[in-house]
């Protein structure tokens, strides 16, 4: 890393790390974190992602890959407000459209690298447009997307049966997690609803 301070005045000097005090950073948690450099009264903030260090001593690269299980469950097309009729995952009685298979990806893949992966060998299509958030998926021609079903409908998923936080992007993966990719008709009357809340986030797809 190079390190300069810049003055008012136009002037450059490099600083050595020494020079800085560094805050955020965890070479030991693996994720995207925010890291503040200060010097005196400056101070810079930008994202590092810390992954893991892959295996360059396995030969056959096993120890570089993970498995894990994946799920699909999406809705029909349909006015839940005025049909009444509310499907979520809480509820059960969401639509199958990719059962559950196990997926090889690489050891630091994250749940938008297992998404892609399944949906392009299902043969549908998705649209990511911020990177980090699933806003609709499209299957045998039928696309169903944020608000299709009510103001408070859309993607989400789960890990390890609990509704994550992070975004697609964001939440790396552990050999043998599974993960259920859902539609919700109603994100609030799904399990962990009153921390999304209390956080003033919606879904987490």
């Amino acid at each position: 890393m190079e390190i300069a301070a810049r003055w008012s005045n136009g002037d450059t000097n490099p600083l050595s790390l020494n020079e800085v005090e560094i805050s955020g950073y965890d070479n030991t948690t693996r994720g995207v974190q925010s890291v503040t450099l200060t010097y005196g009264a400056a101070s810079a903030t930008f994202n590092v992602t810390v992954l893991k260090r892959p295996d360059t001593g396995n030969q056959n690269g096993t120890g570089n890959t993970i498995t894990v299980k994946f799920t699909l469950l999406g809705d029909t097309l349909h006015d839940s407000d005025t049909d009444g009729k509310v499907h979520t995952l809480e509820n059960g009685n969401l639509t199958t459209w990719i059962a559950q298979k196990s997926i090889a990806v690489d050891l630091n893949a994250t749940v938008k690298d297992v998404l892609e992966q399944a949906l392009t060998a299902a043969g549908y299509s998705w649209s990511n447009p911020s990177g980090n958030y699933i806003e609709s998926i499209t299957r045998n021609g039928v696309t169903l997307e944020e608000f299709t079903n009510g103001p408070n409908s859309g993607w989400m998923y789960r890990i390890n049966g609990v509704h994550s936080l992070l975004g697609v992007n964001e939440q790396f993966l552990e050999n043998g997690d599974e993960i259920v990719f859902h539609y919700t008709d109603d994100y609030t009357l799904e399990s962990e609803s009153a921390i999304w809340n209390e956080q003033g986030t919606g879904n987490s797809g």
